[in-house]
């Protein structure tokens, strides 16, 4: 009996779920539990938020710092981009894995439970889900490129063919994604948690702009897409507790800068190993590896960066970029072995847009007036979780702070597991059926500043990097980070 069903909409607004284009999730929020204080995790892109939903942990523990990024246990001297085959072969090394903590397929494996991941976004976003899936002997994924272990997806292409190409909106692939579901693995594996993944309406977003014609002809094939799975397991008696996630916000693209072109201009070799500067572009941040360089070529950077318009809030695990400005990379959840030297979140503002929704900021590709995210902007933060089924109060709203970190310890607590103590996320017990009152759940908010941000001119500013963070229960989470 399937107890569990997570549906996760790439780039779903909270404002976006309404009862026309979005009957079936507007449904599940109406009688379930509507989270509105969701935070995604810095960086804002899909591959980090996927991993941290499927081990509950922040990027410097799982180890995914980007979509795009500089792996420097794996090869220190490159960018790489988080897609197959790249990550076959980051896997191929015992001593580089592709993420370093479980996830919740292994955990539930362990058990004798049975997770199955179906991911129609990219191949990268698909491989975190669950990396080490033919280790562990029950369940899996399944992805258009290929699948873990491969005999689920030759077993899913014998029964419904190949999967469709890649296109905007994805409709074809969200179809088929629900196709996998109802026909394939509900009915033939019936797993404990089955997790679905629509492309968008992140897809459209990205090509069109947010809330434009064919990001709602998206959307709303993927919630029908979702009421057909509910549907399909209803009809066979389950009553399982479904959650709808997001991986992140959105803004609107302000300005566009090829930030590799600009670093050249300023004197900096790009991309080129040892004694270069390695930039890896995630849209909305720019993570910098400088390998090789000495400190003080490592401090030109950085005053340089903050005269740069788009540039705004630095993060750095080094010493001296945080003595020029930068917020400790610690302190946003971005430390680790695979942590950049500089991650720079593009500059943003809080106004409304063209298409009336607030928030724009620069990007490091793309066109002026579509969608973006991957910076530490508000908007980019927060996103969508919305919950219903026997576990859950009904009609409620939790004002409570939450994060995509909570979905790995919320669904074990649901399927009945252990929560490892590893983990950065929380239960979210106020959302609970016998949970806690929101009274009870401690909160608080603090602000994080920087030093005084010295440009090339050589001058201090006033002006300081802040970071804003909010802890529920102990666990904290980013709110926002800019310059001041």
């Amino acid at each position: 009996m399937t107890r569990l069903v997570i549906a996760a909409f790439d780039g779903l607004l909270p404002q976006q779920v309404n009862p026309d284009l979005t009957p079936n999730i507007h449904a599940l929020a109406t009688r379930g539990v509507r989270f509105e204080r969701h935070h995604s995790v810095y960086p804002t892109v899909t591959r980090v938020n996927s991993a941290a939903m499927v081990t509950g942990c922040y990027p410097g523990k799982h180890g995914i710092p980007a979509n795009t990024a500089v792996f420097s246990d794996h090869d220190p001297h490159s960018v790489m981009q988080v897609l197959q085959p790249g990550l076959d072969s980051m896997a191929a090394n015992p001593d580089t894995p592709v993420l370093f903590v479980p996830t919740i397929g292994e955990i539930l494996a362990s058990a004798g439970m049975t997770h199955v991941s179906i991911v129609g976004g990219s191949s990268g976003n698909a491989y975190v889900h669950f990396p080490r899936a033919s280790e562990a002997g029950r369940g899996g994924l399944i992805h258009p490129e290929f699948s873990l272990p491969s005999e689920l997806g030759k077993a899913d292409e014998e029964m419904l063919g190949p999967w469709p190409e890649s296109s905007v909106p994805g409709l074809e692939r969200i179809g088929r994604v629900a196709e996998t579901a109802t026909k394939f693995v509900i009915p033939e594996i019936d797993p404990d948690l089955l997790f679905v993944w629509f492309p968008e309406p992140d897809g459209a977003n990205h090509a069109h702009g947010l809330d434009s014609g064919p990001s709602k002809t998206g959307l709303g094939e993927a919630d029908a897409a979702f009421g057909r799975i509910l549907a399909t397991v209803s009809d066979r008696g389950d009553q399982p507790d479904v959650i709808v996630i997001s991986d992140h916000g959105y803004s609107t693209i302000s300005d566009v800068v090829d930030v590799a072109a600009d670093l050249q201009s300023g004197g900096f070799e790009v991309n080129n190993g040892d004694g270069s500067v390695l930039v890896g572009g995630n849209g909305g941040s720019v993570l910098l590896n400088y390998p090789g360089a000495e400190d003080s070529e490592v401090q030109r950077l950085t005053e340089w960066l903050a005269d740069r318009p788009w540039a705004g809030p630095m993060f750095s695990p080094l010493d001296s970029v945080q003595d020029l400005g930068a917020i400790p990379s610690d302190e946003v959840f971005i430390a680790g072995t695979r942590a950049p030297h500089i991650a720079v979140s593009m500059a943003w503002e809080d106004r409304p847009a063209k298409n009336g929704f607030r928030g724009t900021a620069w990007n490091g590709g793309g066109r002026v007036g579509a969608g973006l995210h991957g910076s530490a902007s508000p908007y980019e933060l927060r996103n969508t979780l919305i919950a219903g089924g026997p576990s859950f109060k009904q009609n409620f709203a939790s004002t409570a702070p939450s994060g995509n970190i909570d979905l790995t310890p919320t669904a074990l607590r649901i399927l009945g597991q252990d929560v490892p103590a590893h983990m950065d996320g929380r239960v979210l017990e106020e959302a609970l059926k016998d949970g806690p009152e929101l009274a009870d759940i401690e909160v608080y908010e603090t602000t994080l500043e920087g030093a005084p941000l010295r440009t090339t001119d050589e001058q201090t500013h006033k002006t300081r990097h802040y970071a804003r963070l909010v802890t529920a229960s102990g666990h904290s989470y980013l709110e926002s980070a800019g310059v001041r």
